[in-house]
């Protein structure tokens, strides 16, 4: 009988994994962790999570985390792992791990990332997002962009935007645009440029303006106008400000920027986030911009005839009486005499018809 016993300790089940109570997420190493919707986390480089809570795995005495047959974590939806119908987990041809369609990504063979409903990016089994092969950025159904292997993004489930390795925002699928590794804006399907919900314009990497697709003009990085592939400004039929900055916006999801276009971070470099896992941000809730917004009331601003805007000595178009631009054939504003000055010389041409 003791001989039995002692084999039947020998061959008993692996410890099943077990999840912790709700205490909060730590992290090893200097990474700055960012969150999804559920409170799972996503990790870029090596970094190796702890969990709380009732969707996350816990993990044993020695420090590591509980892991299948192969040593990769798989987890479904809900918090736990999921299994293909042998009870070993799913895994494609890579390595790569495949998740269920309850809002937990899945790959295909090329190791494209996939997005589910809520817009949550997927990782691979080091922890670190997926990306595709190309440069070119890849969208979900909802505008999430995903991001080549030299940028790491990371989204949350209400759409807050997380930060790369090298400090480039990225940015969620409201309207807001999202930048590659090397700061050019990433275009959706039809090749027109993502702009923000207040209509500011994104730009590419060598400072030409992008325009969206109502034909509202976007401005350079020197606040001067763009210009279409025929060298004439392209205006819409209502009054646009011109501005030569980038806007900074509060915490209502739309992150912050400084005078050098570069985000705002905590003390050491990273992403600094409030109580709930989603970035901080300071300010207020209207867009801050670096210049006064120049409007020509109703009317369209005219230019001279090579196609290029004339200004007045500041840099700022000059407008007539009606808020239209007047302009000679130079290109340059016409001077309007003095007011009254007409009026003077035909009393002048009375006086002498009379004596």
């Amino acid at each position: 009988v003791y001989s039995l016993c002692r084999e039947c300790r020998a061959h008993r089940s692996p410890a099943l994994i077990t999840y912790n109570g709700t205490v909060t997420q730590v992290y090893n190493g200097t990474v700055t962790p960012v969150y999804n919707g559920t409170g799972t986390p996503a990790y870029n480089g090596t970094v190796t999570p702890v969990y709380n809570g009732t969707v996350t795995p816990a993990y044993n005495g020695t420090g590591t985390p509980a892991y299948n047959g192969t040593g990769t974590p798989a987890y479904n939806g809900t918090g736990t792992p999921a299994y293909n119908g042998t009870g070993t987990p799913a895994y494609n041809g890579t390595g790569t791990p495949a998740y269920n369609g309850t809002g937990t990504p899945a790959y295909n063979g090329t190791g494209t990332p996939a997005y589910n409903g809520t817009g949550t990016p997927a990782y691979n089994g080091t922890g670190t997002p997926a990306y595709n092969g190309t440069v070119t950025p890849v969208y979900n159904g909802t505008g999430t962009p995903a991001y080549n292997g030299t940028v790491t993004p990371v989204y949350n489930g209400t759409g807050t935007p997380a930060y790369n390795g090298t400090g480039t925002p990225a940015y969620n699928g409201t309207g807001t645009p999202a930048y590659n590794g090397t700061g050019t804006p990433a275009y959706n399907g039809t090749g027109t440029p993502a702009y923000n919900g207040t209509g500011t314009p994104a730009y590419n990497g060598t400072g030409t303006p992008a325009y969206n697709g109502t034909g509202t003009p976007a401005y350079n990085g020197t606040g001067t106008p763009a210009y279409n592939g025929t060298g004439t400004p392209a205006y819409n039929g209502t009054v646009t400000p011109v501005y030569n900055g980038t806007p900074a916006y509060n915490g209502t999801g739309t992150p912050a920027y400084n005078g050098t276009v570069t985000p705002a971070y905590n003390g050491t470099g990273t992403p600094a986030y409030n109580g709930t896992g989603t970035p901080a941000y300071n300010g207020t809730v209207t867009p801050a911009y670096n210049v006064t917004p120049v409007y020509n009331g109703t009317v369209t601003p005219a230019y001279n005839g090579t196609g290029t805007p004339a200004y007045n000595g500041t840099g700022t178009p000059a407008y007539n009486g009606t808020g239209t631009p007047a302009y000679n054939g130079t290109g340059t504003p016409m001077a309007r005499g003095p007011q009254g000055q007409g009026a003077e010389l035909k009393k002048k041409i009375w006086w002498n018809f009379l004596f």
